[in-house]
């Protein structure tokens, strides 16, 4: 029987599919604004540096949301949280689409951008601890989080590839609507899915039941260290595409690590039966190794061999994040699970900004190929702390 039966009880759970259909759509309006704000804030303004400061105050907005919304939904349910952040998030989005002449201030465009980022439905974070819920066999959730990571990639795939088909059809305006009203109807579409779900265990004290522990803030940390890893890669990519004057395959390349990440969490889900503490550091080193191997193939000159390095990249970038989330089964109680998902999620957000930040600063200084060393060594210190920390990864 092929390893992926292991899915086959997943996707035919009760109630487990409309949350997943949530997070895709929730995934490619992330993946579809942070393109179509910036064209609209370029179109309306004329200036490129407010444009990125618009999409700045969007992900500064979603990075904030994520665990607040993660708390009220812990607090008071799940369903009724993204149902009412979804409408808010479409319409600040419709606001700035439609509501925003050319020439507006850079004021009103910075704040509904941080409205929708603040608003944009936590579905990803929800439906991580519905699945929790729905299903029973603890040996099938790993997989259960597989098929969640890899919906979600692949909405932040799909993403940019809409967005830019309506803004050569459209225009970015209708771009943003577009995107707003995914936002919208994931958020209504998790909200129905998640009333009256009922628990497959019974509540009970547990590690962290009343605040994210020293097991969550071990993760957290962990996330914000490594995460910097996946920035210098975004910016090392099509860095070595500009020095091989083949700028056009930039985003070729990337997609190609991207394909990678979802081959692999595929493949995870389907074998591993976790979580340890040992498969995160481990993880954690081997996606050090992939950033060592692109490092080398980057210096060779051959865009075939390093799309080939770019492939393992992406394969051993999916079990870091799997396995991270996997382990909050063990060291997040039930009633802090979403929060602390939600927080491990703004830990990638913010540390993967920052990575880009001091990518673009030290390709003036390195080599591409540098790049991708500095976010090998961000991998390895991440693995470090957490093998300083595994005591606090265990039940």
């Amino acid at each position: 029987m092929s390893v992926l039966h292991r899915y086959v009880p997943v996707v035919r759970t009760p109630g487990a599919i409309l949350p997943l259909f949530a997070v895709l759509a929730s995934s490619a309006a992330i993946g579809m604004l942070d393109l179509a704000l910036l064209f609209l804030a370029r179109h309306l303004t004329g200036s490129l540096a407010v444009a990125g400061t618009v999409t700045g105050a969007f992900g500064i907005g979603n990075a904030v949301g994520l665990p607040v919304q993660g708390r009220l939904m812990d607090r008071r349910g799940p369903a009724r949280v993204p149902a009412v952040a979804g409408p808010v998030c479409g319409a600040a989005l419709l606001v700035l689409a439609v509501g925003m002449p050319r020439g507006v201030a850079a004021g009103p465009l910075i704040v509904l951008a941080f409205l929708a980022g603040l608003t944009l439905p936590a579905t990803t974070a929800g439906t991580r601890t519905l699945l929790r819920e729905l299903i029973a066999d603890p040996g099938l959730r790993p997989a259960a989080y597989a098929v969640l990571g890899v919906l979600f990639q692949l909405g932040y795939l799909v993403g940019p590839v809409v967005v830019s088909g309506l803004l050569v059809a459209v225009g970015p305006r209708v771009a943003v609507c577009g995107a707003g009203l995914l936002a919208t109807g994931s958020g209504l579409l998790f909200g129905g899915a998640a009333q009256g779900v009922v628990p497959t265990e019974p509540r009970r004290p547990g590690v962290g039941e009343g605040r994210p522990g020293a097991g969550v803030r071990t993760l957290v940390v962990g996330s914000l260290v490594g995460g910097v890893a996946s920035g210098l890669i975004g910016i090392g990519v099509p860095a070595v595409a500009f020095a091989r004057d083949a700028t056009a395959l930039g985003g070729v390349l990337l997609s190609v690590s991207a394909v990678g990440t979802l081959l692999g969490g595929l493949a995870l889900g389907a074998l591993w039966r976790g979580p340890k503490a040992r498969d995160l550091w481990l993880a954690q080193l081997f996606a050090a190794g992939a950033a060592l191997l692109a490092a080398a193939c980057a210096r060779i000159g051959s865009l075939v061999v390093f799309g080939c390095a770019l492939l393992v990249v992406g394969v051993c970038a999916a079990p870091v994040s799997i396995v991270g989330s996997a382990l909050l089964d063990v060291v997040a109680g039930r009633r802090v699970l979403t929060q602390a998902y939600g927080l491990l999620i703004s830990a990638q957000l913010v540390s993967a900004a920052t990575g880009y930040a001091v990518g673009a600063g030290l390709v003036r200084q390195a080599s591409p190929a540098g790049l991708f060393a500095a976010a090998a060594a961000a991998m390895a210190c991440a693995a470090a702390w957490t093998v300083a920390r595994r005591a606090t990864l265990r039940r």
